[in-house]
């Protein structure tokens, strides 16, 4: 929890020196609205995320047992663990520096940069730093989930949609299934008979980002496309 407070206080400095703001820039407070953006991407997020685990097992077979460390406080503690980690990657590639290069440069620079900043980012995360064929696919595929997430804090002006994003996906793969850095997850996969197709990574990193993408298009916009002259000149 250090860290957060650390980032959200640089952030806070950041827009007070530079832009004369505060941490409303980035759509914090909370509200009915914004709440109810957060438990829908979260809803939205972890069905995808369940819908390619049932593909998988599909192909994979096995069966899914509980942890017998303690379903909820398995639960309890991971949800921390993801809130935390997701809660600082996107202060980091959706919040201040985000809103700083939209303020100085230009959308289009700013979501090139954020989107790419957060596709070379998992190669160290992932540890797959030298192996070209890796980096190139998670590279692509991070990058454009880290456009998608900047479009939903675009679509909203609030940094919960694109949280809620991301903390569904990690939560359900990191928690629920343990396949993360976090250990025993809620649910453990036993007996698999084989492993999925390699085309099942393809949709995870570029066909769930797509879909919502798609999803944003439908999602009620606060001027996505910063003519809002209130965001140009800081909220």
């Amino acid at each position: 929890m250090l860290g957060i407070l650390i980032a959200l206080a640089l952030s806070w400095a950041i827009l007070h020196f530079l832009f004369k703001g505060n941490l409303e820039a980035l759509g914090l407070t909370p509200n009915g609205k914004r709440l109810g953006e957060f438990f829908l991407g979260m809803l939205i997020s972890i069905l995808l995320a369940l819908g390619m685990q049932y593909l998988k097992w599909i192909f994979t077979g096995g069966s899914y047992v509980l942890s017998k460390e303690g379903p909820w406080q398995v639960a309890i503690h991971g949800l921390f663990l993801d809130f935390k980690s997701v809660f600082t990657e996107e202060l980091m590639f959706r919040g201040v520096l985000f809103y700083a290069l939209i303020r100085k440069l230009s959308l289009n620079w700013a979501l090139a940069i954020s989107s790419i900043s957060f596709g070379v980012y998992h190669w160290f995360s992932y540890g797959i730093f030298g192996q070209l064929i890796p980096m190139i696919f998670v590279g692509a595929g991070t990058a454009f989930m880290g456009f998608v997430w900047a479009k939903a804090f675009l679509r909203t002006r609030s940094m919960y949609l694109p949280i809620a994003l991301h903390l569904g996906w990690n939560f359900f793969h990191n928690t629920i299934l343990g396949q993360g850095p976090w250990g025993t997850g809620i649910w453990t996969l036993q007996g698999a008979e084989q492993a999925s197709p390699n085309w099942i990574g393809l949709i995870n990193l570029f066909g769930i980002p797509l879909i919502v993408w798609g999803l944003l298009n439908f999602w009620p916009s606060i001027d996505d496309e910063l003519k809002d002259k209130r965001f140009k000149e800081g909220i």
